[in-house]
């Protein structure tokens, strides 16, 4: 049996990483940090197949983490949490993500399908790039 995939969470606000908590609890073993220095720290320590990053959080954004994680781990596929909950808003906010170099925003915590299905394709793209460095 596959081991479970790590997922690093960014944020601080309790509620949203306490259901992305749950929700990706289910599929993959799950850490959280508050800030960026924290997430360094436990990108130091171990190898995650993906972060998730709220729009905001303390001392921080989204647009912060992408710079600084992307910078030691350009691999790494960074998920933004949206800021918002609506269809509309959140097309502009995933053209600026993905131009920002992200890899996907996820919409809404609220939607578990769509999450799992956000982490599945974001660990097997970082398979695909791991098998391609290693060919």
């Amino acid at each position: 049996m596959k081991e479970q995939p790590r997922v690093l969470l960014l944020g601080d606000d309790e509620a949203r990483m306490t259901s992305l908590r749950e929700t990706l609890g289910r599929a993959a073993q799950v850490a959280q940090a508050e800030d960026i220095p924290q997430a360094l720290s436990l990108l130091a320590q171990r190898p995650f197949e993906a972060v998730f990053c709220d729009w905001r959080f303390h001392c921080g954004t989204w647009r912060e983490a992408l710079k600084r994680l992307g910078e030691l781990y350009p691999d790494l596929p960074i998920v933004v949490v949206s800021q918002t909950n609506g269809i509309e808003e959140g097309i502009d906010e995933w053209a600026e993500v993905i131009e920002a170099g992200a890899f996907d925003l996820l919409l809404s915590v609220r939607s578990e399908s769509a999450t799992v299905s956000l982490l599945e394709h974001a660990v097997a793209s970082g398979e695909a790039r791991a098998m391609r460095a290693t060919a």
